[in-house]
């Protein structure tokens, strides 16, 4: 139910001008009453700081950088020059932290700092906090301004503008004449407040903040003079003003220069009121003095008992009463009865001790007075040079040695805020941004031009003078170039070393720069002198690659600067001349044929190319693109021919046909003759046509050369055939060579005259060897045609008279028919020869001639006569004494024949198994041996019909 009124109650936002109005109605309306919850002063060592710090528990990775840093509230009390980093007490408020966590309209009333110094707050979150404030200069005008508001209350407590507990409308403080300023601090915003200005502010809303007070250099003169101002109301001090500048004096070495000089001031003042005072003091009748340590006293123990100043220099007590004592400004009022000899003197320093430590801070403060003279003798001598115009050398001092003078202040602590630091250090951080630049930008020229000649130079010229020389190409450093993130040009470059020649101080990296540049208005001076001629070829002639070459080269060495477009319009130049010195080398014929270089058609076509892509074009160019594309034509027209005439279809052709339909010998050699007669084709190389061509012409003049020496005279003039028949008394060629002379001519791409005529030879062999095997062979023949053709005695081998015979020839037979499968008598019939040889054909002994060949065989054919002569008479006598058996068998058929009878018959093997005769045998009509019926059968599984 809240929640669902709280929404009807509140329909629409709240802005800040309607919370700031509402905020200064309730102030005004006496008869309302508003209770708000204020968490106000808020010590940070006991509940934590909203920075983190330390001591902090918990950190988060994020946070350690915030640790130490400036902005940390923290540390902005004990920075570096902060007064208050030589108080040794955590002051809360002032050097502690205090945090602030409050509601809406959570309010803190019109005040002014502590000591008035300054005040920093930060808003770490929540609703934003309004701030009203009035410059230190107007507080007397704000303070009599709420006086006439409230004169009852101020007279009865003068102070009661340091109570925190007095709040006016800025709107009447205003129409009184005094200047109200106001702001709305949101989360993550700082406020600062300077010395002695009064401020007050409510909250928004719920917000949480933290505050806490800082008092540079500055504001030494200031707390002075609110000593005094405290004196005036009574009111008790947080710290001792003069403790403070005594402490600053014994250690003026580690003080800020800054520091120092406003630490001597506030001192001196200080001794000079502190004489005056003791030597009234003295002229009162004051004569007994101790020696006394203030700051070991509690701050309550040597307050003044009448202004409540914390006494530090000195103090005066009485006999009559130890435990009271004045400052020395109100000794009137220490003692009414007592005399002033009775009255003691307590001092911290004699007054020969207090001028001591003002002369240590006067050196100290004199020694920035020596730095600064040095400086400005310094800078006086720079201005003057620089008007007498004095060489480089002498005319201003380094950066070196104002580095020094500027790292002399800084590490004594010399105020930055002067004049003379600040001239200082922007000639210094000129001169070094300068060097810095100069620096990065030689670095990067060393860098670059190392990973450029690491990388190489790429090779932009053409292929075919690639081939001669090797050379850098205008791209060599391309791939840096793009890499390269800024790039001078030579007036930019040019414009920045004036800048160095002008600064008040030299630099180290003045003189390498002077040095580049000199190097690039050179290059720039040579890009240009090649630019303003014209294309005429006589200038074009007397312009080299090389020369070209070198400056590109040297251009490109020099990464960090841009040479414009005359550069590109160099590198147009360049490949200009690089192109007409190519097309020079293939155009320009050798004075001896034998030393021309050839080159590829592929690099002549690709020149061609380049040289319609070239950003000029002139008559010269005009003239050699002509002379190329016409070599260009030449050779393609040549290459055509040459392939045409190897792109012969040959699918379905005899080998007549195919022959006939390659190119002749005469062609293919006049092909040849052109390449070496033309002018254009001279110059190219023609491969891989060429090298076909001369194989070809190669391979054919071999081929008709080993015809030649098959076929002798004969063969030129195409007469094979009259060869062949005509070799009676000489030597014919075997089938076999030639036959292989004719599958050797396969592979040759020409047409070969005496081709036809070998192929009918061969052909004519064959059809003839075909014949005899069909007259003399049957099918799956045992022997070979020549062993069949041949001899017995040849075929049967060397054997004997004696020992031939019906059995042996049985053993023979078997062993032969043994050693020969089915499948071997195939290819007998088929091949017409077996897998060895004959004895005729051993000794015939690779002699082939017909004389030879015939005389061997009347010698062999003598001999098988011969031999069946012998071999019938031997069984003449088998035939008769089977004749005479059977004879005996008919007329003697009922007798029956005797032992003895048997005994006394010859003895008689017959048929291949030498056995004796049986009741069936049959004769050998060729040789009138007898064999038995069953022998006979079983002969009929290894033996022929013709066997």
């Amino acid at each position: 139910m809240t929640i669902l009124m709280d929404c009807h109650l509140f329909v629409k936002s709240v802005t800040h001008s309607m919370a700031e109005k509402e905020f200064w109605r309730l102030v005004s309306a006496l008869e309302e009453s508003v209770t708000v919850e204020y968490g106000a002063d808020l010590h940070t060592n006991d509940y934590g700081s909203g920075f983190p710090t330390k001591l902090t528990k918990n950190l988060m990775p994020s946070d350690m950088e915030y640790i130490n840093h400036l902005w940390n509230l923290n540390n902005i009390p004990v920075l570096e020059g902060s007064v208050f980093r030589h108080i040794n007490a955590n002051i809360s408020g002032m050097i502690v932290p205090w945090m602030y966590v409050g509601m809406c309209f959570a309010t803190f009333c019109w005040h002014n700092e502590d000591h008035w110094t300054y005040s920093i707050n930060y808003l770490h979150w929540g609703e934003p906090k309004t701030w009203y404030g009035v410059p230190g200069e107007h507080a007397e005008t704000f303070e009599r301004a709420m006086r006439r508001v409230a004169p009852e209350l101020f007279k009865s407590q003068p102070d009661l503008l340091h109570q925190l507990v007095t709040i006016c409308n800025p709107n009447i403080l205003m129409q009184d004449g005094v200047p109200v300023y106001r702001c709305n601090q949101n989360a993550g915003e700082f406020v600062v407040t300077f010395p002695r200005s009064y401020h007050t502010g409510f909250n928004q809303g719920l917000n949480f903040a933290e505050a806490v007070n800082f008092a540079p250099s500055d504001w030494l003169p200031i707390g002075r003079v609110c000593i005094t101002h405290y004196a005036m109301l009574h009111r008790f001090p947080v710290f001792s003003h003069d403790e403070l500048i005594c402490k600053m004096a014994n250690d003026p070495n580690h003080l800020e220069i800054t520091l120092a000089v406003e630490t001597y001031k506030d001192m001196l003042r200080m001794v000079e009121s502190e004489k005056s005072s003791r030597l009234s003091l003295l002229e009162w009748g004051v004569t007994q003095a101790e020696r006394e340590a203030f700051e070991l006293l509690q701050d309550d123990e040597r307050q003044c008992d009448y202004c409540k100043t914390t006494c530090f220099l000195s103090a005066l007590t009485c006999n009559c009463d130890q435990s009271k004592l004045v400052c020395l400004s109100h000794k009137d009022n220490l003692c009414q009865t007592c005399l002033p000899s009775q009255h003691t003197l307590r001092y911290r320093y004699t007054l020969d001790e207090l001028p001591i430590m003002l002369h240590h801070l006067r050196k100290r403060a004199e020694k920035f007075d020596d730095w600064a003279s040095k400086v400005q003798t310094l800078l006086k001598k720079m201005d003057t040079n620089c008007n007498n115009n004095e060489s480089e050398e002498t005319r201003v001092p380094s950066l070196k040695e104002l580095k020094a003078l500027l790292n002399d202040a800084v590490v004594n602590k010399y105020p930055t805020n002067s004049e003379i630091y600040e001239h200082l250090n922007t000639i210094v951080t000129e001169a070094s941004k300068c060097s810095r630049a100069a620096k990065d930008l030689l670095r990067q020229q060393e860098t670059l031009r190392k990973q450029q000649l690491t990388a190489g130079p790429q090779q932009t010229l053409s292929p075919v003078k690639r081939t001669l020389r090797s050379t850098a190409g205008r791209n060599a450093n391309s791939g840096l170039r793009d890499n390269l993130n800024i790039r001078l040009t030579l007036e930019e470059i040019s414009l920045f070393y004036e800048e160095i020649a002008e600064l008040e101080c030299d630099i180290p990296e003045k003189y390498s720069l002077k040095q580049l540049i000199e190097r690039c208005n050179s290059i720039a001076s040579s890009i240009m002198s090649v630019l303003d001629t014209n294309n005429a070829k006589e200038v074009n002639e007397s312009l080299k690659s090389s020369d070209l070459e070198a400056v590109l080269l040297d251009a490109q060495s020099i990464v960090v600067v841009d040479f414009g477009p005359q550069l590109e319009s160099f590198r147009h130049k360049l490949e200009e001349i690089r192109w007409l010195e190519e097309c020079d080398l293939i155009l320009t014929e050798d004075v001896k044929p034998e030393n021309q270089k050839r080159y590829e058609l592929t690099n002549i076509k690709a020149l061609i190319e380049n040289g319609m892509k070239l950003a000029v074009n002139t008559e010269n160019i005009n003239s050699k693109l002509n002379e190329l594309q016409q070599m260009v034509d030449e050779s393609n027209k040549w290459i055509e021919r040459a392939t045409n005439c190897f792109n012969v279809k040959t699918e379905g052709q005899n080998e007549s046909d195919v022959n006939a339909s390659k190119p002749s010998l005469d062609f293919l050699e006049s092909l040849i003759t052109e390449t070496e007669s033309n002018s254009s084709l001279r110059r190219l190389v023609l491969s891989p046509q060429i090298d076909k061509i001369r194989e070809s012409v190669g391979s054919a003049r071999n081929w008709m050369s080993r015809v030649n020496v098959l076929f002798g005279n004969e063969s030129q003039k195409n007469n094979i055939k009259v060869s062949l028949s005509n070799a009676n008394s000489g030597a014919a060629p075997m089938i076999e060579a030639v036959e292989e002379l004719v599958v050797s001519a396969n592979g040759i791409d020409c047409q070969l005259t005496h081709l036809a005529n070998l192929n009918s030879t061969i052909n004519a062999a064959r059809n003839w060897r075909d014949r005899l095997n069909r007259t003399f062979t049957k099918k799956s023949p045992l022997y070979s045609i020549i062993q069949i053709l041949s001899p017995r005695i040849a075929s049967m081998g060397q054997s004997s008279e004696s020992s031939f015979s019906s059995r042996t020839l049985y053993h023979y037979l078997k062993r032969m028919s043994s050693q020969t499968q089915p499948k071997e008598r195939k290819n007998s019939a088929t091949n017409g020869k077996t897998g060895g040889k004959s004895i005729f054909e051993t000794q015939l002994n690779g002699e082939y001639s017909r004389t030879h060949i015939v005389a061997l065989y009347k010698l062999f054919e003598e001999q098988e006569l011969n031999h069946l002569r012998l071999t019938r008479k031997r069984n003449a006598s088998k035939r008769l004494y089977l004749e005479r058996k059977a004879s005996d068998l008919v007329t003697d058929s009922s007798q029956t024949p005797s032992p003895e009878d048997d005994s006394k018959s010859p003895s008689f093997r017959f048929c291949v198994c030498g056995k004796e005769e049986d009741e069936w045998m049959i004769e050998c009509q060729l040789c009138n041996d007898w064999f038995h019926n069953t022998c006979i059968q079983n002969l009929q599984s290894f033996l022929t019909p013709y066997e």
